[in-house]
This record gives structure tokens, C-alpha cells and sequence, in this order.
């Protein structure tokens, strides 16, 4: 039986829940946005993707295994992982053509 106390602790979860997913897409969305407008500032090797700012990002296990390592660690859903990934193709492209 659900009392008014137990709805209200599961309406509050899921509202921290909606506001940390939020937060996690908008977090990647600026780098995205950067990886696009400042390629030169980013740097790949075959486990990281590292901005001159310290954002670090594991992408040693390909599309699955991504997630943020710095400054905090961060996972991140399967579009936002599918967003990067194709971001981190056109950095690895632009670094090959010398852009």
C-alpha cells in the first residue's frame, strides 16, 4: 500500500533522477559543441580523448565503454555515447588531414 510519505519519496527520486539525466546531456553537449568548434584544442590517443582544459574522456573500449573521467566521472547514456562517437571520428579525421 502506497501512503502519501512513500509517493512523495518516490516522486522526489525521480525528479533527481530527470534533473541529473539533464544535467549529464547538457554537460556533454558543451563538448560536443567544442569538440566541433575548437578541434585544435583536443587531444586522441588510442584510450582518451583530452582537452588542453582537462576534460577527460575514456573511449578505449569503443562506443560502448565511453564515459567521462575528468573533472569528474560521469557516465553517459547510449544516444549521448552515439553523439560522441561520431564527433570523436571527425576529430580523429581532422587530426589525420592535418585541420
Amino acid at each position: 500500500m502506497f501512503t502519501l510519505k512513500s509517493r512523495r519519496k518516490k516522486i522526489a527520486g525521480f525528479l533527481f533522477f530527470k534533473v541529473e539525466t539533464d544535467m549529464k546531456a547538457d554537460n556533454l553537449n558543451v563538448i560536443l559543441h567544442n569538440m566541433a568548434r575548437k578541434p585544435d584544442e583536443w587531444r586522441l590517443d588510442d584510450f582518451h580523448a583530452l582537452h588542453k582544459s582537462g576534460v577527460k574522456i575514456w573511449i578505449g573500449n569503443g562506443l560502448f565503454g565511453y564515459h567521462l573521467e575528468k573533472p569528474e566521472y560521469q557516465e553517459i547514456g547510449f544516444l549521448e555515447k552515439f553523439k560522441l562517437h561520431q564527433q570523436i571520428k571527425l576529430l580523429h579525421e581532422n587530426k589525420k588531414n592535418g585541420n
